[in-house]
């Protein structure tokens, strides 16, 4: 569920209030670019084997050990 909520936030704030999400994502003046470009990479992994366990309904390994 915290992935789920991760990314409702994440998108509500990209879509409401865009100048924000840009200002977050700069890399020259923020401080907290670094780690949404880290969180956005790791989803890309991990989001398809979330899906895949609630359509299977089967807990799945992830393929890599997440490091944080």
């Amino acid at each position: 569920m915290s992935w789920w909520l991760l990314l409702y936030s994440i998108s509500i704030l990209a879509r409401y209030q865009p100048r924000k999400w840009s200002e977050a994502l700069d890399v020259d003046k923020s401080g907290s670019a670094a780690a949404l470009e880290y969180a956005s990479d790791i989803v890309l992994d991990v989001i398809p084997h979330l899906v895949l366990e609630g359509l299977d309904q089967q807990p799945r390994l992830l393929a890599k050990p997440m490091a944080f």
